[in-house]
């Protein structure tokens, strides 16, 4: 399986606008190769919330595309910023490398 990130920020002010987008309900649904790990979310000046994916190692294409088309509608807020990242774990990256 791999794991993909997104990290957002954005400022405390636009909580409200955020929600509203969020709670009408209508974000496309993740494809089943795709499952939601984990959401953290601190204050760093702004808000910024960091989510984990994993997804099906022959579906990261797909995975990113899914992710980018729900969260393109936050995008919308002004002062709303996303990035998303796939992780390699410890192991996969050594390998990657060339030390294991």
């Amino acid at each position: 399986m791999a794991f993909i990130m997104v990290t957002a920020t954005y400022p405390p002010w636009k909580l409200p606008e955020l929600i509203e987008v969020y709670t009408k309900g209508n974000a496309p649904d993740y494809p089943p190769f795709l499952h939601t790990v984990h959401h953290f979310v601190v204050q760093d000046g702004d808000y910024k919330n960091y989510g984990i994916y994993e997804c099906d190692d022959d579906k990261i294409k797909e995975g990113i595309e899914a992710i980018t088309k729900r969260f393109y509608r936050y995008s919308l807020i002004e002062g709303y910023k996303y990035k998303i990242e796939p992780l390699l774990d410890s192991k996969e990256a050594m390998k990657l490398l060339g030390f294991i």
